[in-house]
């Protein structure tokens, strides 16, 4: 099975980062994602540190879809498109 490389696993987390602030930052993506807290957002969208973790799939289709709407090109599916080689 192959494995990100850190700046593979680095790009990923840029792109949930800058998906969220094109959502309107981590309060306006609560409101989106339902999520109740503004540390879940955050855990998700850090490069530093170990306690890195990436956002739900689901989390992302929503924050994506609000952002498409905006005529905004999703990034968080960009950056798994280019790490494919699309």
């Amino acid at each position: 099975m192959d494995y990100l490389s850190r700046e593979e696993y680095d790009r990923l987390s840029l792109a949930s980062k800058d998906l969220v602030k094109m959502a309107g930052g981590p309060t306006r993506a609560l409101e989106i994602t339902g999520y109740k807290q503004k540390t879940q957002i955050d855990r998700c969208v850090t490069i530093k540190g170990n306690d890195r973790r990436f956002l739900p799939i689901k989390a992302v289709a929503e924050l994506e879809a609000d952002v498409v709407e905006t005529g905004h090109i999703p990034p968080v599916t960009k950056c798994l498109a280019d790490l494919a080689g699309f």
